[in-house]
């Protein structure tokens, strides 16, 4: 899966900084094929939107955003 240009960390949601290559190396293939269409700015409005998405996909918080193992 190819990516945008990645910074090495973005915030989730509990206001960690976490690696964001390693997080989106377990992301839905589809989910970041849309997000990446949409062009946003910066990886952290990529991070917000990709979780928001797997969110109402998957009925459950992305892992790495929650805090959950992963």
């Amino acid at each position: 899966m190819k990516l945008r240009n990645m910074s090495t960390s973005i915030v989730n949601s509990l206001g960690q900084e976490i690696d964001f290559e390693a997080a989106m190396s377990i992301a839905d293939p589809e989910l970041c094929e849309e997000v990446h269409a949409m062009s946003l700015d910066t990886d952290q409005e990529y991070w917000d939107t990709y979780c928001k998405l797997h969110g109402e996909k998957y009925g459950e918080e992305y892992a790495p955003d929650c805090g959950a193992a992963w």
